[in-house]
C-alpha cells in the first residue's frame, strides 16, 4: 500500500491544479482499493486504481505519473453526490475561505474503515443516536491486536476523518442559524483538520470488525482512531 500512496502523492506534486485544492488517499481495506479524493476548485474528481494499475504505477510507467497525467473522473460518480459537492464548494453569505497552507506539518495512519446505511452528506443525520442503526467499523489487518480486551467496554470512542468536508472556511453561515460564526466556535465537518469524534455503543467484535450504534458519518469514512469511554462506561 505504501508504494500505491506514494504514487497519489506525485500525482499532487506535478499537478499544478491539484495542488491549488486539497487532497486525501482513503485505503479501503476490505475492496483493496486506492480512492483519491481531489477537491479541485468546485469540482469532485474520484479515481479507482485497479490491480493492474498499481503494478504499472509501482513501475514508475503509469502515464498518470507523467507531468501531462491527468486524474480521470470516476464514471461511476453519482449525479447526486456531484450536486450536493457543488452546493457545499458555493460561500454562503458573510462566509470566509482562506488560503491553504503549502504543505502538512504531520501526516496519519487510516486504520480502517467505517460502514453506514449512508451514502450522501444530505441523508447523514448531524449527530448520532444511541437508538440510531448499527453500523460496522472494520480495522485494518494489521491493527487487530490492537483491539484487545477492548470488549471490556461498553462506550467507545471512535475517531474518523471526513474526507468530504473543505478545509479552508474560518467564517461559517449555518442553515440552521443564518448566523455567521467562527469555525472553531461550531461543530461543523468543515474544519482544517475534519476530525470528527463519537460516543457509541460497542454492540460486539468479530475479529477486526466491531458492530457500533450511535455514529453520524459517511459510509466509507476513514477510520483514525478507537478509545474506551474509560472508566465510566467499563462493563465489569
Amino acid at each position: 500500500m505504501t508504494v500505491q500512496y506514494r504514487s497519489a502523492d506525485a500525482i499532487c506534486r506535478r499537478e499544478p491544479r491539484f495542488r491549488a485544492g486539497l487532497f486525501s488517499c482513503v485505503v479501503r481495506p476490505v475492496l483493496r482499493e486506492v480512492i483519491c479524493f481531489g477537491v479541485v476548485t468546485a469540482s469532485v474528481g474520484v479515481a479507482i486504481f485497479t490491480p493492474a494499475e498499481r503494478r504499472v504505477m509501482s513501475s514508475g510507467r503509469h502515464p498518470l505519473l507523467s507531468t501531462r497525467g491527468r486524474l480521470c473522473c470516476h464514471s461511476t460518480v453519482m449525479k447526486e453526490n456531484a450536486q450536493q459537492s457543488a452546493a457545499d464548494s458555493e460561500l454562503r453569505p458573510g462566509e470566509v475561505a482562506v488560503e491553504l497552507p503549502s504543505q502538512t506539518d504531520a501526516g496519519v495512519f487510516f486504520i480502517g474503515a467505517i460502514r453506514t446505511p449512508w451514502r450522501s452528506r444530505r441523508e447523514c443525520p448531524k449527530r448520532g443516536s444511541p437508538d440510531g442503526p448499527i453500523c460496522s467499523i472494520v480495522v485494518d489487518e494489521r491493527w487487530r491486536a490492537g483491539l484487545t480486551d477492548l470488549t471490556d467496554y461498553r462506550r467507545i470512542q471512535v475517531l474518523y476523518w471526513m474526507h468530504q468536508a473543505r478545509r479552508d472556511l474560518v467564517l461559517q453561515t449555518p442553515f440552521g442559524s443564518g448566523k455567521t460564526t467562527g469555525t472553531f466556535a461550531l461543530r461543523s465537518p468543515v474544519r482544517p483538520n475534519p476530525i470528527a469524534s463519537s460516543l457509541v455503543e460497542l454492540i460486539s467484535i468479530d475479529g477486526t470488525t466491531l458492530q457500533v450504534r450511535g455514529l453520524d458519518c459517511l459510509d466509507g469514512t476513514p477510520l483514525l482512531d478507537l478509545k474506551p469511554d474509560f472508566p465510566s462506561a467499563s462493563r465489569t
